[in-house]
């Protein structure tokens, strides 16, 4: 559970800077 935790974690990490850099422009 945890390691399934660990991927997906990283993944919405990256979608949520990229959605913060598009809102700061």
């Amino acid at each position: 559970r945890d390691s399934r935790s660990s991927p997906a974690n990283c993944t919405w990490v990256i979608l949520g800077s990229k959605d913060q850099t598009v809102t700061v422009r």
